[in-house]
């Protein structure tokens, strides 16, 4: 179809622990990409961040490892609802947070998509990735007895998934305990929104039940936040979330 489907996303260590021998293997389940897997297909790795630079490189190898003859459930089809990358108006490929004019939860990022239930769907899941950077020193307007700690990177954060304007009875937490990273240096076993030094970055999956209808609307939204700056551009502590969220419908 064209669309782009992120498989995995990893954060590099603070690496001043390691030398150039170091490496880390990590195994993730993608069975159900698999019916995209299937003939000619083609892979994207993009690599960004502060030592993205000729002078310093990560190596990385992309293995499948194939168990099984087919899938535990059939795909009937996969859909690409969100994905900051295509969109982004910060590094690392992300949305601003709390800017006006540039806001993750403005109608074109983060905001209400329609899509199409394919015929025979019984069971709908949304596989939901979100991680938080930033030390903006910002707003949660609807907690204002609290002090941020540098949002979005430091701050949690809860999202609400509506369905068709009904709000579910799921909240997604954007945060993530790193007590028990592997050793590296620096601030490696802080606390992040979503994300660990070194690790596949926290992936949410949520069953959605299907209406009968032949589309179901969906929205995301976080909480409010005001930003402390005006522009995406105005600093490297601007709050943002790097975002993909893909539905996939089971027959």
């Amino acid at each position: 179809t064209g669309e782009w489907h992120e498989i995995v996303r990893a954060v590099t260590p603070f690496g001043k622990a390691f030398d150039n021998t170091w490496e880390k293997r990590f195994y993730i389940d993608v069975t159900d990409y698999q019916a995209l897997l299937q003939g000619d297909t083609e892979f994207r790795y993009y690599y960004g961040g502060f030592d993205a630079r000729e002078d310093m490189a990560h190596a990385a190898t992309l293995r499948f490892i194939h168990y099984g003859n087919e899938a535990p459930r059939k795909l009937l089809a996969v859909k690409n609802i969100y994905d900051s990358s295509a969109t982004c108006n910060c590094d690392p490929r992300a949305w601003a947070y709390g800017i006006e004019g540039y806001d993750i939860e403005d109608e074109s990022r983060l905001g209400l998509r329609t899509v199409s239930i394919p015929k025979d769907t019984r069971s709908i899941v949304l596989r939901f990735s979100i991680t938080g950077h930033g030390h903006d020193q910002g707003t949660f307007i609807d907690n204002p007895g609290y002090r941020t700690e540098n949002a979005a990177e430091f701050d949690a954060n809860v999202y609400t998934i509506y369905i068709n304007g009904c709000e579910q009875q799921c909240r997604g937490e954007v945060f993530y305990s790193n007590e028990s990273n592997y050793y590296q240096a620096g601030t490696y076993l802080a606390d992040r929104a979503n994300w660990a030094p070194g690790n596949p970055t926290n992936v949410h999956y949520w069953d959605i039940k299907p209406t009968g209808s032949k589309e179901m609307s969906i929205d995301i939204d976080l909480m409010r936040f005001v930003s402390q700056f005006d522009s995406p551009s105005a600093s490297e502590a601007i709050a943002r979330y790097a975002v993909h969220g893909d539905l996939f419908f089971f027959m």
